[in-house]
């Protein structure tokens, strides 16, 4: 019996491996016909595996020597995206690889003329649901799901997406962040997390407000579920708590039922918990919600929030209301688009406010640029309860603000990569005009990371000699150049090379909500404060012990390691965040 068990198991492993050997052999012959440098790849972006491990195995492999992992390349790039920049490109002499692996070939490209033609072409290229199913944890959304679905849900969301609605995100900006400053004394204490004690707070607070309608007091944020008195999580802690366990709930729900039981309980819980506190809240505020516009029926009253519009397509069955014009959802609809409202809405927008504030806080050269803008546009004395959107914002936008916002994008854009996947044998034409085949299936990885710091389009600024390390991609903190968005005094077009929002039909529709909700916290903060970073104790020791070292060699030290930690302490959720970086602080400008 032993025997026949272990007859079995060594021909079903020998099927594998010769069916393995055989898909591979096949799509590399496919790939070759692109005429672009094959590389084999270990992993596939698509594969359970790679989704369910990727956090994982990308915070073990950043104990792995980056040289280590440079002499692995390119496919290793899909371990660490952001920190791979342009080099694997640079390694391959493409700015197009195809990378072969048995569960199909992968199309990674910072080309920005490809890029360019998978958005424009939406028909042929289409959003892979299985490779972002992360976002569908409570129901199918927006972001990860079929084109049909697709109209519909953008039909309920982007309408409200108007004028009123940013006045609106503009004065919450405001509000939200006199709160929170108000609170800060002049000798505030060190900030070793920008995002959680700062940005975090401010967006949810602003997000909330604007398309929920709901207050959420910017103190009112517990870092982690108390699992002792098992008190209830306030709306903004458990919006927090998801967006920290991301990665073991995706793993969680995507777990058929029984081997769920299998797992410890201590595990499960780790993701069950904050999962189940917010689905708490979302089903509390579509009540809420479903009763106002009960209450509100035969009014001609429209819409106050975008949540109404959404929990009210919930409510209509356009089968049974032929006159209906809003398109029917499903509860699981409503709940999936309520949370990826949340998660695009703050996450991605408290990311770009942090990393602006550390860069900012790392070039103080361009800070007082900014300080100087802040001042000449709103005056000093100018009260900030008077600022306009239309005539105070707006210049602004398209000045030194605006700059720094799409300098820190390009840098550190939350979304790493795109994914698209061909649905049909095609051809692309890359920047150098050559046509490149690209086979049915085959994943298209649009690198932003690698494309958003490519030499060609991007030179750094080596005129300086405190930068003079500026052209290495490994450094990108070092990068940080507004000036170069502001030609003579006027804003520069869009470089063909910038995608930060995405493109084509299903470019993100908040891009002005996204500018406005970073813009105003960042002006609001900035009209009053100046940031830095604080020099580490050890230093400050050192620098008394050996008499020689002063403030000058202090600083020096303290931006080194700051520039560093805005390499090396970049984390992965679902996109990148600043994980671990040099403590703050801000001081009050005189």
């Amino acid at each position: 019996m032993l025997a026949e068990i272990v007859a079995c198991l060594v021909a079903w492993l020998a099927y594998r491996v010769i069916r393995y050997i055989s898909s591979l052999a096949h799509h590399r012959k496919e790939a070759l016909r692109s005429g672009l440098p094959v590389f084999h790849s270990w992993l596939h972006v698509s594969d359970t595996s790679y989704i369910f491990t990727h956090k994982l195995v990308a915070s073990t492999t950043k104990w792995i020597p980056q040289e280590k992992l440079r002499s692995w390349f390119p496919w290793t790039v899909l371990l660490r995206v952001w920190h791979a920049g342009y080099e694997p490109f640079k390694y391959a002499r493409s700015d197009s690889i195809m990378l072969t692996h048995a569960s199909g070939n992968m199309l990674l490209t910072c080309d920005p003329g490809i890029c360019e033609q998978i958005f424009d072409r939406s028909n042929d290229f289409k959003a892979p649901a299985d490779t972002l199913f992360m976002y569908n944890i409570y129901g199918p959304t927006l972001a990860a799901c079929e084109e049909q679905d697709w109209r519909r849900y953008r039909k309920v969301i982007t309408p409200y997406f108007n004028t009123k609605t940013n006045t609106a995100v503009w004065e919450e900006c405001l509000n939200q962040t006199e709160i929170l400053t108000s609170t800060w004394t002049d000798n505030l204490g060190i900030i070793n997390d920008i995002k959680r004690d700062v940005a975090a707070k401010l967006t949810i607070g602003v997000f909330a407000k604007v398309f929920f309608g709901k207050s959420i007091q910017t103190e009112d944020y517990e870092p982690k579920f108390d699992e002792v008195s098992r008190r209830e999580r306030s709306f903004g802690g458990a919006i927090l708590d998801v967006n920290n366990s991301l990665g073991i709930i995706v793993m969680l729900q995507a777990m058929p039922p029984w081997a769920k039981k299998l797992l410890p309980t201590s595990i499960t819980r780790l993701g069950d918990v904050p999962y189940y506190e917010l689905k708490r809240h979302m089903i509390l505020l579509k009540d809420q919600v479903a009763q106002d516009l009960k209450d509100r029926a035969g009014s001609q009253e429209g819409f106050r929030t975008l949540l109404e519009s959404v929990v009210s397509a919930g409510q209509t069955n356009t089968d049974k209301d032929p006159l209906s014009k809003t398109p029917a959802l499903t509860e699981d609809e409503v709940f999936g688009n309520i949370f990826f409202l949340i998660l695009a809405g703050y996450d991605t927008a408290s990311t770009t406010i942090s990393f602006a504030i550390l860069l900012l806080a790392l070039h103080p050269n361009y800070q007082h640029l900014l300080h100087e803008e802040l001042d000449a546009t709103l005056g000093q004395q100018k009260c900030h309860t008077v600022w306009n959107l239309r005539d105070d914002f707006q210049p602004l936008l398209t000045g030194f603000l605006g700059a720094v916002i799409k300098e820190t994008l390009r840098l550190y854009n939350a979304v790493e990569w795109l994914p698209k996947r061909a649905m049909l044998d095609t051809t692309l034409t890359d920047s150098n005009g050559v046509p490149r085949f690209v086979q049915k299936g085959t994943l298209c990885v649009l690198d932003f990371a690698a494309m958003f710091r490519h030499p060609k389009y991007w030179p750094a600024d080596t005129t300086t000699e405190s930068d003079r390390d500026t052209t290495d991609d490994r450094m990108p903190p070092l990068q940080f150049d507004p000036t170069r968005w502001i030609n003579d005094g006027a804003p520069t077009v869009r470089p063909a090379a910038y995608f930060p929002f995405g493109g084509g039909q299903r470019m993100c529709p908040g891009r002005k909500f996204a500018e406005i909700l970073v813009g105003g916290i960042l002006v609001r903060i900035f009209s009053e404060y100046t940031v830095e970073f604080v020099p580490s104790e050890a230093d400050a020791r050192e620098a008394h012990a050996k008499g020689h070292h002063g403030q000058d060699w202090v600083k020096e030290k303290t931006r080194e390691r700051a520039a560093r930690s805005l390499y090396e302490g970049i984390g992965f959720n679902h996109a990148i965040y600043p994980s671990k970086h040099a403590p703050i602080r801000f001081v009050k400008r005189g």
